[in-house]
């Protein structure tokens, strides 16, 4: 597993080096020097403390008695983000790893892929929430009115999305996705499928739990 994660790490500094190659050695440099190593330093940590936020409140996700660690929370919450923003992947490709990662912190398959589900919803109302905001600003501030009038339409239709994300995780939707993971585990044997084939019945306890209720009308 070592000898694994050492030629894991070898590959990404290949990779990061080459990426750097490719858009110019001297204008990822010129770029540093302009923000200087304490700018840089304060993105990274500033950046950093999201993650830790966004992992506790993953961590909160998780009904009381099946709680997972805080610490694992934020550990995985950092690898989905990195899956996500530097491997060629869509942007779902580092939910489904940190699901499978929580696996490995003693937490059920289909629990960890349920709280991921219920996380995601948390930060696409958090996104809604600032989107409204914006607008608000824009429009007290007499921004164009074509424009803001364009944005309200395209947010409502966003809330209608939104809103149709939760009844599908609330009241059964997520069946679908279950019995599509139960066929693919059958099909071809894999049973660590199998073993998340009950996002549906994980989601019902989350919600009934009554706490992310809380969080989403917080959020």
């Amino acid at each position: 597993m070592k000898r694994l994660l050492v030629v894991a790490a070898g590959l990404g500094l290949i990779l990061a080096v080459a990426i750097i190659a490719r858009e110019g050695i001297g204008a990822v440099a010129q770029a540093f020097a302009a923000v200087g190593f304490f700018g840089v330093a304060a993105v990274v940590a500033l950046r950093a403390l999201a993650l830790v936020g966004a992992g506790a409140g993953w961590w909160l996700v998780f009904p009381p008695k099946a709680k997972a660690s805080l610490w694992a929370c934020i550990w995985v919450r950092f690898i989905r983000e990195a899956i996500n923003v530097l491997l060629p992947v869509a942007q779902v490709g580092g939910e489904i790893a940190g699901a499978r990662v929580m696996t490995f912190f003693g937490i059920s398959a289909g629990l960890a892929g349920a709280t991921v589900l219920a996380d995601m919803l948390m930060q696409v109302v958090a996104l809604f929430l600032f989107i409204i905001a914006g607008i608000a600003i824009l429009a007290v501030n007499g921004g164009n009115n074509a424009f803001v009038s364009s944005a309200v339409v395209g947010t409502t239709i966003m809330g209608l999305l939104l809103a149709g994300f939760f009844v599908a995780q609330r009241f059964g939707g997520v069946k679908l996705i279950d019995r599509g993971l139960m066929a693919l585990a059958k099909r071809f044997g894999w049973s660590s499928l199998a073993n998340m084939a009950s996002l549906h019945d994980n989601l019902v306890r989350i919600y009934g739990d009554g706490a992310l209720e809380v969080l989403v009308a917080l959020d």
